[in-house]
């Protein structure tokens, strides 16, 4: 573990006090307080009177018991500890320790850093239910095969419609080269390049072709593929959405062969 200690000394800890907008609380070496900052009060119960006093024996908002055998390991190691901890309320905090010198250089106890990460970690949880939600909807949708691609056109994410409709399991399929379900013909014409080209231009480039199944069976695939742009607008690669049109597309060619025979016969 490498050690990592602070240059504060004795002498300015009250500037730090006075400045400080991060919850701080400085502990001696039996974990009595010696000083904290303001914004520590939203976490502990402390008043001007409590300095001198156990951290034991100030009662507080943290659902966590380990405070004092963390602040001993770190006086024992003199390394830096860090926690994510909850309060009472429902906010988060990163909790950092990490001893503290004198100015004669003697180990003088561990300060306890809270930082406010509440909002983090609700954009953390909302990005979590919204992924979770758009899986949902793409594992139900098992009449789409829905697959995206990286820059270089290999496979990074594979529906079970994609399974379904293509015949690779996603184990068999990511990383490898999408454009294993384009025919021969059309890799030779440079197709898959001509999509991706197509859909980062226009936004979006919509295909109806005939594609290859992993038991080399053809379908007529038809759908979209449309870039996918990080923050900054960058694209980053490629979702691809397809059905299997084949019997529709069977349908229609017997309509229109029956419209032609009954045009001949008049």
């Amino acid at each position: 573990v490498k050690i990592e200690e602070t240059s504060i000394t004795t002498s300015n800890l009250q500037n730090l006090v006075n400045s400080a907008n991060v919850g701080t609380i400085f502990l001696d070496r039996s974990f009595a307080i010696r000083l904290f900052t303001p914004a520590v009060l939203g976490i502990f119960n402390l008043k001007s009177g409590d300095y001198g006093r156990p951290i034991t024996d100030i009662t507080n908002k943290l659902q966590y018991d380990n405070l004092v055998d963390d602040a001993a390991s770190v006086l024992e190691k003199l390394n830096t500890l860090e926690r994510e901890v909850t309060t009472s309320d429902n906010r988060f905090y990163m909790m950092r320790l990490l001893p503290y010198r004198t100015s004669e250089d003697h180990i003088n106890g561990v300060v306890v850093t809270f930082f406010d990460i509440t909002s983090r970690r609700a954009s953390e949880e909302a990005l979590r239910i919204s992924e979770a939600r758009n899986r949902l909807l793409i594992e139900s949708a098992k009449d789409y095969a829905i697959f995206t691609l990286n820059i270089q056109r290999a496979v990074t994410s594979w529906s079970s419609g994609a399974e379904l409709i293509l015949g690779y399991k996603e184990s068999e399929i990511i990383g490898k080269a999408g454009d294993v379900i384009f025919t021969a013909e059309d890799q030779h014409a440079h197709i898959p390049q001509s999509e991706v080209t197509e859909a980062e231009q226009l936004g979006r480039a919509e295909n109806e072709r005939w594609h290859l199944r992993k038991d080399g069976s053809h379908f007529w695939g038809s759908g979209i593929t449309q870039p996918l742009r990080d923050n900054k607008g960058s694209t980053i690669g490629y979702v691809k959405i397809m059905r299997d049109l084949t019997t529709q597309r069977g349908l229609l060619e017997d309509l229109r062969l029956n419209e032609e025979n009954y045009r001949i016969k008049l």
